[in-house]
């Protein structure tokens, strides 16, 4: 009976340390893989903040050019209804033919 009891004991503390590798195993496993989630959500969060400037800089760009664009709209509205009224001066009366 005393060596059923060793063997059982010894079973025991076999599958105690078993199951505390075992945990081991899966901690280790779960931090690799919360390392692996915190770089890729790092470089996620890089990839944004870059994306971010780049826009912010196409938006200074944008703004300057729709000042641009609406500056040489402003000048081609005045030329053309200088143009305008130009022929209208010129343009002779119709005569009424009735």
């Amino acid at each position: 009976m005393q060596s059923v009891r060793t063997d059982i004991s010894k079973y025991k503390n076999y599958r105690i340390m078993v199951d505390i590798k075992r945990f081991d195993v899966y901690n280790i496993a779960k931090e690799k893989r919360m390392k692996e989630l915190i770089e890729m959500t790092e470089a996620h969060l890089a990839n944004v903040k870059q994306e971010i400037e780049r826009l912010s800089q196409q938006k200074e760009q944008i703004i300057v050019e729709i000042e641009n664009l609406s500056s040489y709209l402003e000048r081609g509205l005045q030329v053309l209804d200088s143009h305008r009224a130009e022929m209208q001066e010129r343009a002779s009366p119709v005569k009424d033919t009735l």
